[in-house]
């Protein structure tokens, strides 16, 4: 039945979108797997594109809230199911978590540079932490980073132990417990979320990405953070019950010249899942962009 659900979410939410003029396509990888990319045309012909990545347990298709709002800012704006995601068919093999990262950018990075363009790279939480592993092995290809949370900052073991409680037990045995971490109101049909939460973070290919992200594997060391020499969006909401005070990590080891950091009071992990919060997130996109555009 979880699968079942699953697999019925993921169709409905690319059929919806598909409607409303999203694209689905595929990248291949040189071992023959697909990397599912959903794009849409903006409205800037001559603007960079966008590269979205959602977090764990997500898929390409939840970022439509996000890109709806931006179209009129980009030329292109392109949602990446992450390995192990929605129809990602590259599957959590039993190699090192690195390997299948690089064999995933590699492929990215050779389509992105098909067509001579530097993008604009977003991404939430596990998506943010994707995000910043890719500007650090291309950072020709990235104009600029727009991060939401993302994982990668050093935990206590306490913080470390209260992640995997949310995301190995709280997410099978207890989905409703989560809501309220991800929430500020709960959402219509609160019931139905939770199960298609269980469902998504039940699948075989989440469960083992689980085994190889966990918070000790995760951690960005200050050299790398340090080393990142593109523009950097940091938004991060005093609201976030997941990541609740990882933002200092962000904060003490991005470059602080290149870096800006806002922090919404109201703010959850993944805003663009509660309106009107995913509004309010892209208008702060939009205006760090033209700040930069305008900079000396």
């Amino acid at each position: 039945m979880t699968q079942f659900l699953a697999s019925l979410l993921l169709y409905l939410t690319v059929t919806l979108t598909s409607w409303v003029g999203y694209q689905h396509r595929y990248l291949h990888t040189f071992r023959g797997e697909d990397i599912h990319l959903m794009e849409v045309q903006g409205k800037q012909s001559n603007a960079p594109p966008l590269v979205l990545f959602h977090g764990l347990g997500s898929q390409a298709a939840d970022l439509y809230t996000v890109m709806e709002p931006l179209r009129g800012q980009f030329g292109r704006l392109i949602a990446v199911d992450l390995p192990g995601h929605g129809l990602n068919t590259m599957t959590i093999p039993d190699e090192p978590l690195n390997v299948l990262q690089d064999r995933f950018f590699y492929t990215l990075h050779t389509h992105l540079k098909k067509k001579h363009q530097q993008v604009v790279l977003w991404g939430n939480s596990l998506g943010g932490w994707q995000a910043i592993h890719y500007a650090l092995r291309y950072p020709e290809d990235v104009k600029a980073l727009i991060l939401v949370s993302p994982a990668g900052a050093k935990e206590s073991p306490e913080q470390a132990q209260f992640l995997t409680r949310i995301f190995s037990e709280y997410s099978q045995k207890s989905p409703e417990k989560m809501l309220p971490l991800l929430f500020n109101q709960a959402p219509p049909g609160a019931e139905l979320f939770s199960e298609s939460l269980r469902a998504r973070f039940g699948t075989p290919q989440i469960q083992a990405l689980m085994q190889k992200v966990g918070p000790e594997h995760m951690a960005f060391a200050k050299e790398e953070l340090g080393s990142l020499a593109v523009p950097t969006l940091l938004i991060w909401g005093k609201a976030d019950r997941i990541f609740p005070q990882e933002v200092e990590y962000f904060k003490q080891h991005l470059p602080a010249i290149r870096t800006t950091v806002i922090e919404p009071e109201h703010f959850t992990h993944s805003p663009y899942l509660e309106p009107p919060m995913g509004n309010e997130l892209s208008q702060f996109t939009v205006n760090w962009l033209k700040a930069q555009s305008n900079a000396p």
